[in-house]
């Protein structure tokens, strides 16, 4: 435990990233931050949507992707999703669809961006094709404000970004085969 909270770090921090890449010269600074859905009571979405308003500010070239759950973190044992226990945590009703997606999809959309004059100035809303229900693909009360914004569910309509930037994105199902 360093000691530093999410304010300090996702705040403090990515807003002097955003200064020192201003006074840098930087060209287009791409932010990763997280989805719209997330609840603004969220301290993670607090502090990452300050850091958008100040990225604006900055006069810098910037494009920010607000992915909503990565199956890479999400679909873990910390996450709740334990598959060598054969468990699984469901946060509210289990029922809410939700656009996972793969951080090496999100990555791939990264990419193509920085290559993109119009991406220049884009906020995008990113998540898997297919919204799933956790309680579709896999079998308590959430305590936490990230585990509220899983319990909330998150559908994001994927197909501007993907006619811009044509990404196979990762099926949820692939992804967990995959970790099998």
């Amino acid at each position: 435990d360093s000691g530093r909270t999410i304010a300090e770090v996702d705040g403090a921090g990515q807003r002097c990233l955003v200064d020192l890449a201003t006074a840098q010269g930087v060209g287009h600074l791409l932010y990763v931050s997280c989805a719209r859905a997330r609840s603004d009571g969220d301290p993670l979405a607090r502090a990452q949507r300050d850091v958008e308003r100040h990225l604006r500010a900055s006069g810098l070239d910037f494009t920010i992707l607000r992915p909503t759950c990565l199956m890479e973190t999400w679909l873990t044992a910390a996450g709740g999703f334990d598959l060598a226990s054969r468990s699984v945590t469901i946060y509210g009703s289990g029922r809410r669809r939700m656009s996972w997606i793969s951080a090496r999809d999100v990555a791939e959309i990264a990419v193509r961006c920085l290559g993109d004059r119009d991406a220049i100035g884009q906020t995008m809303e990113l998540g898997g094709k297919t919204p799933v229900m956790v309680f579709d693909d896999f079998d308590e009360e959430s305590r936490i404000a990230l585990q509220m914004y899983v319990a909330e569910g998150a559908v994001i309509d994927m197909d501007r970004v993907l006619q811009r930037f044509p990404v196979a994105l990762t099926p949820i199902r692939e992804h967990l085969r995959g970790s099998l």
